[in-house]
């Protein structure tokens, strides 16, 4: 095994005797890539909303929080529900309709 193989594989988190066992498989190892390599990009799934950033960061969270107004939205509708929705909109959905 070559220490660049070796490299590659504690990059993968593959050590000790895994690493062995992956030097004998018959993979193209230059297109296996650590998630942590990738710049993973997550979406808002909130309707004509196009913000987007890097699965590394809370910046979705903060952007739902301020823009679309997420929060913690409790039933009040019924005695002893524990219901809660994460936005007036899906609050209203659930009961109002």
């Amino acid at each position: 095994m070559t220490v660049e193989f070796e490299r590659k594989l504690k990059k993968l988190g593959i050590t000790g005797e895994s690493a062995k066992d992956m030097a004998e498989l018959d993979i193209k190892w230059d297109f296996v890539t650590a998630m942590s390599e990738i710049d993973l990009q997550i979406f808002c799934h909130e309707q004509n909303c196009s913000f987007q950033t890097s699965m590394r960061n809370p910046d979705l969270t903060e952007h739902c929080k301020t823009v679309h107004k997420w929060g913690i939205f409790k039933c009040t509708q019924y005695e002893n529900c524990k219901y809660e929705a994460n936005s007036e909109e899906i609050y209203n959905i659930t009961y109002v309709t």
